[in-house]
Order: structure tokens, then sequence, then C-alpha cells
């Protein structure tokens, strides 16, 4: 077998209607892991990266610079979590 043929059939498989539900499966997945960041922080976590502190608020569809500040970016993540009232 070559190698396109190995990497195609990896790909994922797309019929009509099936990019909306992706789009629904990454924005639960970004509210996910925006409630797992939030409860990682409350059990005495310490977030390391801002990159992914910034990436899952922008996946949240938070508009973050990169002149924030790290805490002020997950007050952002948790005020956007308790306005859906999915607080974890």
């Amino acid at each position: 077998m070559n190698w396109l043929r190995i990497l195609l059939s990896f790909a994922p498989k797309f019929r009509a209607g099936q990019a909306d539900n992706l789009a629904d499966t990454q924005a639960i997945s970004a509210l996910t892991r925006a409630q797992d960041l939030l409860t990682a922080i409350d059990r005495g976590g310490i977030p390391l990266s801002p990159i992914i502190v910034n990436r899952i608020a922008r996946n949240l569809g938070l508009e973050v610079a990169t002149t924030d500040l790290m805490p002020d970016t997950i007050e952002r993540i948790r005020h956007y979590i308790d306005a859906q009232g999915l607080t974890p």
C-alpha cells in the first residue's frame, strides 16, 4: 500500500451535515476544556502555559490580546462559563 493511501485512510470522512456536527463537537470540547481548566485551578493547580489558556479562551470566542495577563484571561473564561450556567 502506498503512503498516500495510508494517509487517506486516516483522514476524516465528511458527509453532508457532518460539518455542523463537527462545529458542535468543537464547541463542547472548548467548554469541557474550559471547565477542566477552572476545576484544576480551583483545586490549587497553576496553569503554566499562557498559550494553552489563550487558546481555550479563543476557542470559546473570547478576544485575547497578546498583552493580556493570564489571570485576567482566566477570569474572563470564568465569567463566560458562569454566564453560560456551566459552573464547574
